[in-house]
């Protein structure tokens, strides 16, 4: 049975931040011995929760509006699952325990303290702006970490890097920046986030990436992200909203993707990062600055859906030749794509279904 330990209080917290400081030589000498219990070993990792509710996280895609939404990456989720994003990555404090589900909850920089010199989270990590509290400036106190088993930030209105988690190294499953609601259009984000760079030691996201701005932030790149996006991905990485992001250059090296989703990008005009990609499960282009596809020539299956919708400068799909099939192609309300080439490109590839409308002198959709 999985155990889930509720603090309301920081201050009473730091008995076990105490405890979970010392949880790798708790590993190794009791290696699975008492895991899931709820007591001793495998309940001594911090944990600082404001709602001490637990959900579990699903995922699925099902429609574009599916596609772009957060909502199964919620800072609402407190409990992640061991067996998503694979297997668990060999070595680390938290090896071996994985089973035990913690949440840990930051509202304000007083918390923080209180998980210094803490080595990993087998949990959710949920840094979270409380406008009730001293807002979160920097997150110095989590040097010592280097493993987590989900991380959220979102709401954090005076937040300029994460340079504090520079020692991380694992991320077991989500990674969710900006958080945006089930059937809210704008996401709760960190107006001055400027980068990742502090990321960049991080070698393993084992679920979806999702990094929202709500067209008022100030992330100009993904960099960070480099070290942990490479080969193939089984998650999903949606980037939305972003008003200053250009490409998506941590993913050149990357041959399969589970999804990608660059919706709501209005700076965004470089795919050529993506140019290893052989195959993807779906694939969403909305509302970028791209004028061509170049960078999508390696580019030959889709399993599930390709949309390009809404890209006021697109202008040719060059780039997408090698594209054989899909099981639904949607190309509509591009004003300077020609209907005519998109209805060439549909007639190449096979596909179950396709919606080919609202393009240059084509029908309305």
């Amino acid at each position: 049975m999985a155990s889930t330990i509720r603090i309301r209080d920081v201050a009473s917290a730091l008995g076990i931040v105490a405890a979970c400081a010392a949880c790798a030589d708790a590993n190794s000498t009791a290696h699975g011995s008492d895991s899931t219990s709820g007591s001793g070993v495998g309940t001594s990792h911090a944990t600082l929760s404001e709602s001490g509710s637990t959900s579990s996280a699903s995922t699925g895609t099902t429609s574009d509006d599916d596609l772009s939404s957060t909502s199964q990456h919620s800072g609402e989720s407190a409990e992640t699952s061991s067996s998503t994003g694979g297997a668990d990555v060999p070595g680390g404090p938290c090896a071996g325990y994985r089973e035990v589900r913690v949440e840990v909850s930051v509202n304000e920089q007083g918390d923080l303290p209180a998980l210094e010199g803490v080595e990993c989270i087998q949990g959710l990590l949920r840094v979270l702006s409380d406008e009730r509290g001293r807002p979160i400036n920097d997150l110095e106190d989590l040097y010592a970490l280097s493993e987590v088993g989900g991380l959220t930030m979102s709401g954090l209105p005076a937040l300029v890097d994460v340079d504090g988690l520079s020692g991380l190294h694992t991320i077991h499953d989500l990674l969710t920046i900006g958080y945006q609601a089930p059937g809210v259009d704008q996401c709760t984000f960190n107006p001055v986030l400027a980068n990742l760079d502090g990321l960049s030691s991080v070698a393993h996201i084992g679920g979806d990436i999702d990094i929202c701005g709500a067209l008022q932030d100030s992330l100009t790149s993904i960099d960070g992200l480099d070290a942990a996006l490479e080969g193939e991905i089984s998650g999903a990485i949606r980037l939305q909203q972003l008003q200053l992001l250009q490409g998506v250059g941590p993913l050149t090296g990357v041959t399969r993707i589970g999804s990608l989703i660059l919706n709501e990008l209005p700076a965004f005009v470089d795919l050529t990062a993506l140019s290893d990609v052989e195959g993807a499960a779906n694939l969403l282009i909305r509302e970028t600055a791209v004028t061509d596809l170049a960078g999508l020539e390696a580019l030959a299956t889709i399993d599930s859906r390709l949309t390009i919708t809404r890209n006021s400068q697109l202008t040719t799909l060059a780039g997408l030749d090698a594209l054989v099939g899909t099981d639904e192609l949607i190309i509509s309300d591009n004003p300077l794509l020609p209907q005519a080439e998109a209805e060439a490109f549909a007639e190449s590839v096979t596909a179950n279904y396709v919606a080919i409308c609202g393009n240059l002198d084509g029908p309305p959709c």
